[in-house]
């Protein structure tokens, strides 16, 4: 037992005063009375006015003691001890990751449960003990810091948000270990439900985790036929050992197009085809039309476009830098090939780009990039010049470059072509333009990557980004589909006016672009983010689509390795329990008892 505070006790002064107050009797009035029936009481009434008469027991005197001892009981704020650590900081950490949204017992979550085990938790600790809260999504938050009010600490763990992020406890290991750095004696305590790299740090790990039934849809991707209707490819998992039967619906703008079965062994993935199906409108979505532990994963989706997709043929000898840059712009099919007799003898492409050679033939329908041509008349290549810095000019493709320098060993000087408009200059001269020819967009850069300093520059993937950007008419984002928690790089467009994402969950995010360093980083939750911008000609639209990331956490294991687990309810508590509470119960109750002994005048 502790006594959380000690200045009430002087209020035990007090009991010595009731026993003086019932020991110094008031004397009795002269009272004339009709008979001498009643001497022998009137003689012991006169014994009773002695003041420092022989002490007599009374009920009501002890009643009054015992209510002020338990009052200066209530004040000093007993604590039951418990045995556990003597130390006076605590961390509580609270995996709030996209797995503890995974129904723990009928309608509570993981995360739900971890949150009412550590407000039981606090409950128990002692007043004197300070508390952080760590949330463990976004690789760790500190939900509150160093807080000795149990209300403040409460309030804490009641603001740890769900989240359908891709992480563990794990992801706040590091924000833990600088934590007790500071305070090498602290007790850690982690609810998860999965297991937990505990290096450098002693740890309590209460184990969420407990047996369920779930199924979730992994991908969903869809190509174009060529009567314009579309065949849609999801995978739907069975994360339980039982086999299991169930409907996968595939909608359009959250309304059911078509419908078919899937049976799944144990642990089993397949592939759901929906073929030559006609759709119209936004977002493509395919559904689990059955009720499990964990909504979140039953649903993935695809926005809808025209082509379905952009193609791109690269044509080169090998160039890694140029490869790489491409395959970091989300949303494109690349394919490469050495042979520039490729075009016109196979299928069409939305964008060709040719590396230090040119077509045979030139292309008749489609958008081209050229790098480094050799001679071509149509081109206007014209003379080679020798070292030189190259002036990037402010145009539409040049977004956040105008105004560098490129180095260049050699250069081609061009004759732009009347459609044309430079965006790259040499002493005034053309060495890159781009624009509208008849048989589509043409970009031309007249110098070998290899031979400048560009590829070792961060510009390099902007210029490549722009350039593929203007050639194939993309939107604001630069891909049409993430997991959570991923980033998606937007474009400003030209416009001045902020950008504005309507979220899945109906609120708003707005942001300069340029401030912003083109990179959107709050995509926390699953559905269709609709991005806008206004700029001279209206508002232009586009979007993504957030999906589950299934592959982490839509089937998580049992942790079997983690030292110190604790997989039950009851959590090791430094400290006590308070009994205030039970005081005052008692309390309440001797005022009521001492009333019923008065009024009956006991």
């Amino acid at each position: 037992m502790e006594l959380t505070f000690l200045w009430p006790l002087i209020f035990l002064a007090l009991v010595p005063v009731i026993i003086i107050l019932y020991l110094l009797k008031q004397k009795g009035e002269e009272v004339k009375i009709p008979s001498t029936l009643l001497w022998r009481e009137a003689l012991k009434n006169m014994e009773a006015t002695t003041p420092w008469e022989k002490y007599k027991h009374n009920i009501l005197m002890y009643l009054q003691i015992l209510t002020l001892l338990l009052l200066i009981g209530a004040l000093v704020g007993p604590i039951i001890k418990h045995l556990g650590s003597d130390n006076d900081n605590v961390i509580l950490v609270i995996d709030n990751s996209a797995s503890m949204n995974t129904i723990y017992d009928k309608d509570v979550t993981r995360l739900d449960e971890a949150k009412k085990r550590a407000l039981s938790y606090v409950d128990e600790l002692d007043p004197k003990t300070s508390v952080s809260v760590v949330s463990a999504a976004k690789g760790g938050v500190i939900e509150g810091s160093s807080l000795n009010s149990k209300r403040a600490i409460k309030a804490a763990i009641k603001s740890v948000e769900k989240t359908e992020l891709a992480a563990d406890a794990t992801d706040a290991m590091d924000l833990v270990r600088s934590i007790i750095e500071d305070q090498p004696e602290t007790d850690v305590n982690i609810f998860t439900d999965t297991a937990v790299d505990l290096e450098g740090v002693k740890a309590q790990v209460i184990s969420l985790y407990k047996e369920n039934v779930n199924y979730s849809v992994d991908s969903l991707s869809y190509t174009v036929n060529e009567d314009s209707t579309i065949t849609a490819l999801s995978n739907v998992t069975n994360h339980a050992d039982q086999s299991v039967s169930f409907d996968v619906g595939l909608y359009v703008d959250e309304e059911l197009i078509t419908i078919q079965n899937v049976s799944l062994e144990g642990l089993e993935t397949k592939s759901v085809y929906f073929e030559n199906v006609k759709v119209s409108g936004e977002v493509l979505e395919t559904k689990i039309e059955i009720n499990d532990s964990l909504a979140d994963d039953n649903v993935a989706g695809a926005l809808l476009s025209e082509s379905g997709g952009k193609r791109v043929l690269l044509v080169t000898s090998g160039n890694t830098f140029l490869e790489k840059a491409l395959l970091s712009i989300g949303g494109l099919e690349v394919f490469k090939s050495t042979d520039t007799e490729v075009v016109g003898k196979q299928e069409e492409y939305d964008l060709y780009i040719f590396d230090s050679c040119v077509p045979k033939e030139d292309v008749k329908s489609g958008n081209v990039i050229y790098i480094n041509p050799p001679q071509s008349e149509s081109l206007g290549t014209g003379r080679t010049k020798e070292s030189s810095a190259l002036k990037v000019l402010n145009t539409d493709i040049t977004e956040y470059l105008d105004g560098e320098e490129i180095l260049v060993t050699k250069s081609t000087i061009f004759n732009r072509p009347l459609y044309a408009k430079s965006f790259l200059e040499s002493d005034g001269e053309c060495v890159g333009y781009y624009g509208m020819s008849d048989a589509g967009k043409v970009v031309c850069l007249g110098f070998d990557i290899h031979a400048s300093d560009v590829a070792l520059k961060a510009d390099f993937p902007i210029l490549m980004y722009n350039m593929v950007s203007y050639s194939l008419e993309r939107g604001i984002v630069d891909t049409s589909a993430v997991k959570t928690g991923e980033k998606v790089n937007i474009i400003s467009m030209g416009s001045d006016e902020p950008v504005v994402i309507l979220r899945p969950d109906g609120k708003k995010d707005k942001f300069d672009v340029a401030v912003s360093r083109k990179t959107y980083d709050k995509v926390d939750i699953t559905g269709y983010y609709k991005v806008s911008v206004k700029d001279d000609n209206g508002e232009v639209t586009d979007g993504f689509y957030a999906s589950f990331p299934t592959d982490t956490e839509s089937g998580v294991a049992k942790a079997t390795s983690v030292n110190n687990l604790v997989e039950g309810k009851d959590v090791s508590v430094k400290g006590g329990k308070s009994a205030k509470k039970y005081v005052i119960f008692a309390l309440v109750l001797m005022l009521i008892i001492e009333w019923i002994v008065y009024v009956r005048e006991y």
